[in-house]
């Protein structure tokens, strides 16, 4: 049986421990940066590299097309990320306020256009062409 200070200092191990891991964790980052309703783009995971503002709804995201690699959906809708321009073809939808820091996880329930499951869990790294 550990005495009191003995448990205190195995205590303080643990939180210190979960501390530096919670740091060192991605998911954990503060919310990125991002116009109020707008849902923002990055080219790398970690909400890194070049970085897109869109309104709402954008049917081809141009130069920034299969590039994003996290988003922020700082919308108060539900939003879709699709894989062609016009949206069309598969897509993930992404909830009010959420923001996920790498689109190659698979953790994202993708559908056909039609809305039948295309693979869950599934990635979305490099896919989208637009938004809406």
């Amino acid at each position: 049986m550990l005495s009191r200070r003995g448990s205190s200092f195995l205590l303080s191990i643990v939180l210190a421990t979960g501390a530096a891991l919670a740091v060192a964790s991605p998911a954990a980052a503060a919310t990125p940066a991002c116009e109020a309703n707008t849902i923002c783009l990055w080219e790398h995971k970690n909400w890194e590299g070049q970085k897109v503002s869109l309104p709402r709804c954008t049917p081809s995201l141009g130069g920034f097309d299969n590039k994003a690699s996290s988003f922020y959906n700082n919308t108060g809708l539900y939003l879709r990320l699709y894989e062609n321009n016009d949206y069309s073809g598969r897509y993930i939808e992404i909830p009010a306020g959420f923001s996920y820091w790498n689109l190659h996880d698979r953790k994202f329930t993708v559908r056909h256009a039609n809305g039948e499951l295309f693979a869950s869990p599934g990635e979305f790294n490099d896919v989208t062409s637009s938004v809406c």
